[in-house]
C-alpha cells in the first residue's frame, strides 16, 4: 500500500502511523509503485478525475459513491463495459447487515403488504471531522455538502428494497448556524413503484449522537429498527 496525497502533514502522519511510503505527485507514484488498484477517498469533486485516470491506465478502481458529475459518472460505466478492469463505487448501505436484513423480511412477507415507512438519519455535521473546521473540506461546499451527498447513499438501498421512487412533496432548507453554505436538512415524501410511500429525513443536525431509526408498516404488522440499540424488530398479526 501506498498514499498519494499533496499535503505535507497528512503524509507525514500516514507514514508514521501506518509505516507505508507516501507521494506528493501521482505520476511519481504510478512509475515508483506501480499500483495494481486505486482506492479514491477524494472530495467527490475529484472521484471522476482519478477514476478515469484508472480506466486509461487499465487500472482496477475502488470509488467513494459521488454525487456531483452524473454524466461523467454514466460515460465511465459505459467505457469499462468492454474492459476487464473493475470499477466498484461503494454502496454501503446496501451491504449493510441491517439493511440486508430488512430486504429478507420484507421479501418473506413477515407483516405482510409493506404500506408505508418513516426513516430518519443524520449525524452532526461539525462531529464528521472533528480535527478540522468544516469550512475546510467538501461538506461545506453547496455542489458536495454533507447533508446532499447523504441523500442518494440513503435512496440507493430504501430503492433496492421498495422500487424506484417518485418525490411527492420535498423540503430542504438551513435550520442551523453551522458555518456552511449548505441545507443541513431534507424533508422527502416518496411514493415508490409498488405504491410503498416513504417519509425520508436526512440531516445533518443531530448532536450528540448520531440518528437511524426506522418503521416500516405493512396489512399486517411492523418492521423497526434502531440504532441506539442496533436492534431489528419485527411483529405481525400470527403473534402474542
Amino acid at each position: 500500500i501506498a498514499g498519494f496525497e499533496p499535503r505535507d502533514d497528512r503524509r507525514s502522519e500516514v507514514e508514521r502511523k501506518y509505516n507505508i511510503k507516501t507521494f506528493d505527485s501521482l505520476e511519481k507514484a504510478m512509475v515508483e509503485f506501480v499500483p495494481d488498484v486505486f482506492i479514491v477517498s477524494t472530495p467527490p469533486n475529484m472521484h471522476m478525475h482519478y477514476a478515469y485516470l484508472a480506466e486509461k491506465n487499465n487500472i482496477n478502481c475502488f470509488i467513494e459513491a459521488s454525487v456531483v458529475e452524473a454524466e461523467k459518472i454514466l460515460e465511465l460505466s459505459k467505457r469499462i463495459k468492454n474492459k476487464k478492469i473493475l470499477i466498484a463505487p461503494s454502496c454501503t448501505m446496501k451491504y449493510y447487515p441491517i439493511s440486508i436484513r430488512i430486504k429478507e423480511l420484507v421479501n418473506k412477507k413477515v407483516i405482510g403488504k409493506i404500506l408505508n415507512y418513516n426513516y430518519q438519519t443524520g449525524q452532526y455535521l461539525p462531529d464528521w471531522h472533528p480535527w478540522e473546521k468544516i469550512e475546510d473540506f467538501y461538506v461545506s461546499n453547496s455542489d458536495t455538502g454533507g447533508c446532499r451527498e447523504i441523500v442518494p447513499f440513503e435512496l440507493t438501498w430504501l430503492n433496492d428494497i421498495f422500487g424506484d421512487s417518485t418525490p411527492l412533496a420535498c423540503v430542504r432548507k438551513k435550520i442551523t448556524d453551522i458555518n456552511a453554505n449548505i441545507d443541513d436538512i431534507y424533508h422527502c415524501i416518496l411514493e415508490h413503484s409498488n405504491n410503498v410511500l416513504g417519509n425520508l429525513t436526512i440531516e445533518v443536525v443531530s448532536r450528540p449522537r448520531a440518528t437511524r431509526e426506522m418503521r416500516i408498516l405493512g396489512s399486517d404488522g411492523e418492521i423497526v429498527y434502531s440504532a441506539d440499540n442496533n436492534e431489528l424488530r419485527y411483529i405481525n398479526t400470527n403473534m402474542n
